[in-house]
């Protein structure tokens, strides 16, 4: 039988255009994401403890943090936690991993298997520690972050609070705008406290969404066979 041709190859892109991929080449550079996006990053080279950005579902929050990833510089780790974790045992492992302090296989079968949460917070302290010679940083982002039970998300400070007073670790809480209610919890005050940047990722304006539409094919390799009217 015949192949039948997607609409990608009927247009000549290379590749689906509206997918919800969260590659941060589609990353379109509206005016809220600008914004959120210097937010970040000034957060970073400061060195803040704990930032949260928040924003309805698919506005382009997962996007946006791998961009910002993008621009940060090799002496800056970071860990994008994206999968459920059911402890902060589970958690701090998928960090150590991230930033290459030890592998999944030593997990598995090493001296870290049956590690407990104080024995895997002292690994990721010293691995810290180690960052301050080399001026080094490392930022833990930390998606769909309103999904966490209260009891979870209050253990984010653990990860807050492993470098001491040293500002050699940042955790930024990626969520939909419920996380915020959340946060203002009375149980969840402790952790709410040591954020210190809050961003919002708005919806586009209704005259960049031609904008973000040509962005979307121009990057999947679109041609003038594409085209919408107003």
């Amino acid at each position: 039988p015949v192949d039948t041709p997607t609409y990608a190859t009927f247009y000549g892109l290379n590749e689906k255009p509206f997918s919800l991929s969260s590659d941060p080449k589609f990353l379109y550079h509206s005016a809220s994401h600008d914004r959120a996006t210097q937010k970040m990053l000034g957060a970073i080279r400061r060195r803040e403890s704990m930032v949260v950005l928040t924003g309805e579902i698919g506005v382009g929050k997962t996007t946006l943090c791998r961009g910002v990833i993008e621009q940060l510089d090799s002496h800056t780790f970071t860990s994008f936690v994206v999968d459920p974790f059911e402890s902060a045992e589970d958690l701090l492992k998928t960090v150590l991993v991230d930033f290459g302090v030890i592998s999944r296989d030593e997990f598995a079968r090493g001296r870290l298997t049956n590690a407990s949460r104080a024995d895997l917070a002292a690994v990721l302290r010293d691995f810290l520690f180690s960052l301050a010679p080399l001026q080094a940083f490392a930022v833990v982002f930390i998606d769909e972050a309103q999904n966490l039970p209260v009891d979870l998300l209050a253990q984010m400070r653990v990860l807050a609070e492993t470098e001491g007073d040293a500002r050699l670790l940042q955790v930024v809480l990626v969520g939909q705008p419920n996380l915020l209610r959340m946060l203002a919890r009375p149980e969840l005050r402790p952790l709410a406290q040591r954020i210190s940047v809050r961003c919002t990722l708005e919806p586009l304006e209704d005259d960049e969404i031609a904008g973000y539409v040509m962005n979307r094919l121009a990057v999947a390799g679109g041609s003038l066979r594409v085209e919408f009217d107003d």
